[in-house]
């Protein structure tokens, strides 16, 4: 079950990496210079922060439930930098942490924030244990297929 689960879970980076190639398309002002933290970072945290998450507008976060993402961002001593380390804190630190740079995001007058979906991975396990009872490990199913 746990192999299924991260079988489905495996291509989500791909997926928000062309997500993110067709909106700096579709939006480039999501992308343009006007978030000068994003230019001002390293290539590989530039080219990291593709895979893993994806600008949003900060008027969208504001009506959305703080749970359903996370900040790529954190903004320290008045300046804005990705952040990618996953910290486990209490709930409501978690929830106050998120609200404080929703805040800051709003007095800077920031437009776009970069931020992580909040993929919940029972919903995965789930999927992976229904794939489990009807078709086995998908693993070994694909190496029979292959190899045999």
């Amino acid at each position: 079950m746990l192999m299924n689960s991260y079988i489905i879970l495996f291509p989500l980076p791909l997926v928000l990496f062309f997500y993110n190639m067709m909106n700096r398309v579709l939006r480039p002002a999501a992308y343009k210079r006007d978030s000068d933290f994003f230019w001002n970072e390293p290539r590989y945290k530039r080219m990291a922060s593709f895979f893993i998450g994806y600008p949003t507008k900060v008027e969208t976060l504001v009506q959305r439930n703080p749970w359903k993402y996370d900040f790529l961002e954190n903004y320290i001593e008045g300046k804005w930098k990705f952040n990618f380390t996953v910290g486990l804190g209490e709930v409501e630190e978690d929830l106050t942490r998120r609200q404080e740079l929703l805040g800051h995001a709003l007095k800077t007058n920031r437009e776009y924030v970069w931020v992580q979906p909040s993929i919940p991975f029972i919903f995965a396990f789930w999927c992976g244990t229904i794939i489990s009872i009807f078709l086995g490990n998908i693993v070994l199913l694909l190496f029979y297929v292959i190899f045999v």
